[in-house]
């Protein structure tokens, strides 16, 4: 039995990064416009759901059925935030959290209570000021992460988990300043590293790679081209 492998992505991916994707094994999901959301992040995965395992998902309450729907096919079970997402900061970031090892982390004054009844005493909540969580974070696995946040990465460091933390910059996000190197990125079933974009064009590409060769993990690149930020690559 061949088991097809799932990702998710934004809808706007470009053919080229669909393509790497389909080399890599992967059939990717295109995670549709909210049309609460500003256009830059409006088909952000990483604004519109929140994997607490890996066989479920919680999704905005309003994400099309058609998209649930595919979720499914691909074994997910598929839980609703309980709150509606809008376009104005704290209510876009709601969903926009990730899990390290034994904790969750996110800015806990504005995570949806389904996230915290899910978890429940499972995990050991760390709060942040960053409210785009797992916009600016990469996490390598249980005990390490990239990011681009002082207060995560401080936050991080006090519990022991590896941190590289990098400088704003140099990733692409149309309509704002900048993106973030989480939302360039995402970690394949086989725990190597995927970055939409040539991470040697990156600034900070050097000290991206000798984090990365650490841990022992592979990188591909989706396409040569400078990073966006394309809401993070999920993998199911």
């Amino acid at each position: 039995m061949i088991t097809i492998k799932t990702c998710v992505v934004d809808y706007r991916t470009s053919e080229k990064e669909l393509n790497s994707l389909v080399g890599l094994g992967f059939s990717p999901i295109c995670c549709p416009p909210c049309p609460n959301l500003y256009t830059s992040v409006c088909g952000h995965p990483d604004m519109q759901m929140f994997f607490p395992d890996s066989k479920t998902v919680i999704v905005q309450k309003q994400i099309s059925k058609k998209f649930i729907e595919h979720l499914q096919y691909a074994g997910i079970e598929i839980l609703h935030s309980e709150n509606n997402l809008t376009d104005k900061y704290p209510y876009d970031i709601i969903l926009n959290a990730f899990i390290v090892g034994d904790f969750f982390v996110h800015n806990i004054k504005f995570t949806d209570k389904t996230i915290i009844d899910y978890l429940g005493s499972n995990k050991k909540f760390v709060s942040v000021k960053q409210g785009y969580s797992k916009c600016s974070t990469l996490v390598i696995n249980d005990s390490a992460v990239i990011t681009n946040d002082v207060t995560i990465a401080k936050a991080l460091k006090d519990i022991g988990i590896d941190v590289l933390l990098l400088p704003h910059g140099n990733i692409t996000l149309k309509g704002l300043d900048y993106g973030f190197i989480g939302g360039a990125s995402g970690i394949l079933d086989d725990g190597s590293v995927a970055f939409f974009g040539n991470i040697n064009r990156y600034t900070y590409a050097n000290d991206v790679k000798d984090f990365l060769k650490k841990y022992n993990m592979d990188i591909y690149c989706l396409y040569d081209g400078p990073l966006i930020d394309r809401g993070t690559l999920f993998c199911i």
